[in-house]
């Protein structure tokens, strides 16, 4: 097209590689098809210094380089990135601005073509990967499980067979076993299509994974999308994806929470997910994990090494308020109130409202004021 529909006599597409240009599609071109760089030709070094397009002309019988085609005059020289120049040569008829224009947002698309199939490679590579560890985690540990489940069967054959009252609890450990291992198959099969994001847009993708669990852990999820969807790096995408369905689980399996809500919001910098549960927290509130107390704060503060490694667990229905700090290893029970501004340096039992430097209970309260005042 760019040779017949566009009157140009000679098209290349020349790729840079090291210290040579290599012609990798052309019209119009005799060999050699690879040439060495040259320092002299000022009008090449520019382009592809500079990234700006080019129109120049050399006479019939003046030197010319190897991009310059046979029997032409008028030349455009494209840049394609950093990865080579596109040459476009007419024998006589000079370039318009249009046209130079024109061979600029060809050289552009090109360079869009280039980015996408590499891409494309990285994508497919880290599908490639994830696949392979999910297959070693299948090798290891499904099954081995499922090997567990068959041995239970086969003792509960032996004891049907020697004692059968002794079939019940066989029978029982055995459907365990079996539930454990259909619940890790789930989560592998969610994987395997988590690893194919490529071909679904993360709002559908999240969509899914939280279906899944939902199904699995009975936890009712609700999901709102904010902002102007746009189509994020895979990585990014598979990192979100991962980060969600831990968080889900862990809301499932370790804050007692009925429900839970993710939310998706599509920021002009940046893509932001938040996970909400029963608990209530206002802006502005710090859990400090390993961090360094000057000796004259240990007793307000507590000796840090006796914190560290210790988790901070704020329990279901706990309300934090505006500017509240909580110290590692503390736990906030359900339902309790921390108050603005207070630093909570010791365990808060549910149903009490804590306030001040450092946290005293204030107030004690019953599940039937909180349900009263809920419903």
């Amino acid at each position: 097209m760019l040779a017949g529909t566009m009157r140009n006599d000679a098209v290349g597409g020349w790729q840079v590689e090291e210290n040579k240009l290599r012609l990798r599609a052309g019209v119009g071109y005799d060999s050699p098809t690879e040439v060495p760089l040259n320092e002299a030709d000022t009008t090449l070094a520019t382009v592809l210094r500079e990234k700006h397009t080019a129109r120049t002309q050399v006479g019939v019988s003046e030197e010319r380089q190897d991009w310059a085609a046979p029997g032409c005059t008028q030349f455009v020289l494209a840049p394609i990135g950093t990865h080579g120049v596109l040459v476009l040569a007419r024998s006589t008829t000079p370039f318009e601005q249009s046209e130079v224009e024109l061979a600029t947002t060809v050289a552009d698309y090109l360079v869009a073509m280039i980015q996408k199939s590499s891409t494309q490679d990285v994508v497919d590579r880290g599908v490639s990967t994830e696949r392979r560890r999910i297959a070693q985690e299948i090798h290891d540990g499904l099954a081995q499980e499922l090997t567990g489940v068959v041995l239970a069967l086969e003792g509960c054959q032996r004891a049907f067979e020697k004692d059968p009252s002794l079939l019940g609890p066989q029978l029982a450990k055995a459907a365990r076993d079996a539930r454990a291992t259909l619940a890790d198959v789930r989560q592998y099969m969610s994987a395997l299509r988590q690893s194919e994001t490529v071909l679904l847009n993360l709002p559908v993708t999240l969509g899914r994974l939280v279906d899944d669990l939902r199904r699995q852990t009975g936890l009712s999820v609700e999901m709102d999308e904010s902002g102007d969807q746009r189509e994020l790096e895979p990585i990014v995408e598979r990192a979100v994806i991962r980060i969600v369905g831990e968080a889900l689980r862990n809301v499932a399996q370790h804050a007692g929470a009925s429900k839970a809500k993710v939310g998706l919001l599509y920021g002009p910098e940046a893509v932001v997910v938040t996970i909400e549960d029963d608990v209530t927290v206002i802006a502005q509130w710090t859990i400090l994990g390993h961090t360094y107390y000057p000796v004259h704060f240990h007793r307000v503060l507590g000796d840090e090494a006796g914190r560290e490694g210790l988790h901070t667990v704020i329990r279901r229905g706990a309300y934090l308020g505006l500017r509240s700090t909580v110290l590692a290893g503390v736990t906030v029970g359900e339902y309790a109130i921390v108050g603005a501004g207070s630093l909570v340096t010791a365990d808060v039992p549910p149903y009490t409202m804590v306030v001040g430097v450092p946290a005293r209970v204030v107030r004690q309260f019953g599940p039937e004021d909180v349900h009263t005042a809920s419903g």
